[in-house]
């Protein structure tokens, strides 16, 4: 029995040794908040980087495609985003803005440069937090396929060449010899569908029709046989082109652009946007600067290419590379929604909504003005407060506003 008390007693005493603790640890951190709160040298979390920024809007894009290829210089571009968003797209460095419908949807059509296309879209919702999507289209009117490899020759006996000369890129022959063999194969079949003895050129005795005991018409079997012999010796002859056409189903054009990072005799690496990519210089890879053809050693690091080949799930098959000395990515681009804090005829100054950050815009002849439904304005209309979207370049003296636009009409100044 005293041995039980004992027990009793001690567990008695750790238990409020322990609940003891307890309070003491909690009044200390209430007591460390108290100070945390009093402190004032407390400071507030460090504002978003751009690259943060960007992340935190929504913003989808359904058209174009990236890094497809296209013959029509028409191009939609169209996506969804925050309904009532702006939305600013640079087709390389000059700017269009629209606005997003109540549903968040948006789309506009414009025209593409000749070549390699950046487009980067922008949306900015009325918190003015940016959303950021870039796609990479090349307009070319040249048809492009992988010409396959002939051991019989062709009709000409220029084995393994197209017929723009170079091996690997063939300009427009999958279209001219698909019109050729359908053609073809329409006369066979009509052909075919005819009697024998209606068919002109057969006039031989042995296609000729022959009359049975009964009355009835019949043919000579030669007739079909030389008809499938004939199909069969177009299909054979022809059979290296017709692999060649018929693999380009599945197949989709490619081009994207990057920046010649290495290069050797068998190989040239690209820094692109989705990183490094190393194209494979084939026998079928055309290298060509300024419209005509071009070798190895005449590509230098720091240039900048564009690509062109097809894809096959995903397998890419380089045909084409283009080489450029300029850069073929525009200038770094500046979207921000604010206040205008000061405004002259050569300089806009706005705080930012989203970050609080004045910047400061170099403006020009250049530089559109723009009501609140894209009409133009004059640098005249602008004056301090007003609500304005500026979309701009990063230059070498700065940032340069290439449009402003208003948020508000000119008797309204209070924030959308």
């Amino acid at each position: 029995m005293r041995k039980e008390v004992v027990v009793a007693v001690s567990i008695g005493l750790i238990l409020g040794l322990i609940i003891t603790y307890g309070f003491y640890q909690a009044r200390s951190t209430v007591e460390t908040i108290g100070r945390v709160a009093q402190d004032d040298t407390l400071q507030s979390p460090p504002a978003a980087s751009d690259a943060q920024l960007e992340s935190l809007g929504t913003l989808t894009l359904a058209s174009p495609e990236d890094e497809s290829v296209t013959d029509n210089q028409q191009v939609t571009i169209a996506g969804t985003t925050t309904a009532g968003s702006l939305v600013v797209i640079f087709i390389g460095e000059k700017p269009t803005v629209t606005t997003a419908d109540d549903s968040g949807s948006f789309s506009i059509t414009t025209e593409l440069s000749n070549g390699g296309n950046v487009i980067t879209v922008h949306a900015v919702d009325e918190d003015g937090r940016v959303s950021k999507q870039e796609r990479v289209v090349v307009l070319t009117t040249e048809e492009f396929v992988p010409v396959p490899d002939q051991q019989n020759g062709s009709d000409d006996g220029s084995a393994g060449q197209d017929q723009s000369g170079s091996a690997g890129f063939d300009l427009g022959v999958s279209g001219r010899f698909a019109a050729r063999f359908a053609d073809e194969w329409r006369a066979l079949v009509g052909r075919l569908a005819k009697p024998a003895y209606a068919q002109s050129g057969d006039a031989s005795p042995e296609v000729s029709p022959e009359v049975s005991p009964s009355g009835r018409q019949q043919f000579d079997p030669n007739a079909t046989r030389k008809l499938k012999e004939r199909i069969e010796r177009i299909v054979d002859e022809k059979k290296d082109q017709i692999k060649g056409v018929l693999s380009q189903i599945g197949q989709q054009r490619r081009g994207f652009i990057g920046e010649v990072e290495r290069i050797s005799q068998e190989t040239i690496t690209l820094e692109t946007p989705k990183g490094l990519s190393i194209i494979p210089l084939t026998e079928k890879v055309v290298l060509e600067e300024n419209g005509r053809g071009v070798e190895v050693d005449d590509i230098e690091v720091g240039n900048w290419a564009t690509v062109l080949g097809v894809s096959e799930e995903e397998t890419f098959q380089p045909l084409k590379v283009v080489i450029f000395e300029d850069s073929l990515r525009p200038r770094p681009i500046v979207v921000a929604m604010g206040s205008v804090v000061d405004v002259s005829s050569a300089e806009l100054n706005i705080v930012r909504r989203d970050t609080g950050e004045e910047l400061t815009f170099e403006l020009n002849r250049q530089t559109a003005y723009q009501d609140l439904v894209g009409d133009q304005l004059r640098n005249d209309d602008m004056s301090p407060d007003l609500q304005v979207l500026v979309a701009g370049l990063e230059t070498a003296s700065g940032k340069t506003a290439l449009v402003v636009r208003l948020l508000t009409t000119l008797d309204d100044q209070s924030r959308p």
